[in-house]
């Protein structure tokens, strides 16, 4: 049998936040006796302020034959893309494309209706801002979302692994001591990571800019913040 201290059970975490730090949960056994087992988790959280802005744009439009249509939409996308490159700090990406035909009331194909999108993502906020200002004289702000960016968040859940970790084996320690064992050997633990919450957007830059509404100089918004937390489940079993 194998007995687990707090170096032990840190080596471990470490090991974990290289391996699969976001995507899967760290499992670490322990031979078993099958009594005298308690399973209880402990948490590490923290708030942090979002980092990074993820927003879509796109333009729609309608034309009598389908290539007319493609020439309006790429016009339209190639323009937003050009002017994007003025703002080198903010990663500008063609997205999904759609077209479908309208139909008179003999089915006969009468003409075209497509829609074009752009995705953009930048930690530089106000260059984003300026740029999705920019780009509402020619598209549509379909959704714009904030969150913190991966880089950001691996460091965070590194640290908040080996906090979860420290307070699993401290509430360890509590629990044997409470049931009058001498010690007591890990059985199991599950570390799983999270992240939530995303701020409402302003339902006034949801439009495409017009002559009579012309599109704002920049945008104004605050980023919010994001909870991140890491959670310890395992089961110990008490030494007698």
């Amino acid at each position: 049998m194998t007995l687990f201290n707090v170096k032990n059970i840190k080596k471990a975490v470490q090991f974990a936040s290289l391996t699969a730090l976001v995507t899967t949960s760290t499992l670490i056994y322990a031979e078993t006796t099958g009594y005298d087992q308690i399973s209880f988790s402990s948490e590490a959280k923290t708030e942090v302020v979002n980092d990074e802005l993820y927003a879509s744009m796109y333009q729609k439009t309608q034309a009598k034959t389908a290539k007319a249509l493609a020439v309006k939409l790429n016009n339209s996308i190639n323009k937003a893309m050009k002017l994007a490159k003025r703002y080198p700090n903010v990663e500008v990406t063609t997205g999904s494309q759609s077209t479908y035909p309208k139909y008179d009331k003999k089915d006969n194909i009468i003409g075209w209706t497509g829609q074009a999108n752009i995705d953009i993502k930048s930690t530089h906020l106000d260059d984003a801002s300026q740029l999705i200002a920019d780009l509402q004289n020619e598209l549509v702000l379909d959704n714009l979302r904030f969150g913190v960016s991966e880089k950001r968040k691996d460091k965070i859940k590194s640290e908040l692994m080996l906090k979860v970790a420290e307070r699993f084996q401290n509430r360890a320690e509590t629990i044997a001591k409470s049931w009058g064992a001498n010690g007591y050997r890990i059985i199991k633990v599950d570390l799983r990571t999270g992240n939530n919450y995303y701020p409402p957007v302003n339902s006034m830059f949801l439009a495409k800019a017009t002559a009579d509404s012309p599109a704002p100089e920049s945008l104004d918004f605050s980023a919010g913040n994001s909870k991140i937390n890491v959670t310890a489940s395992g089961t110990i079993e008490l030494i007698r």
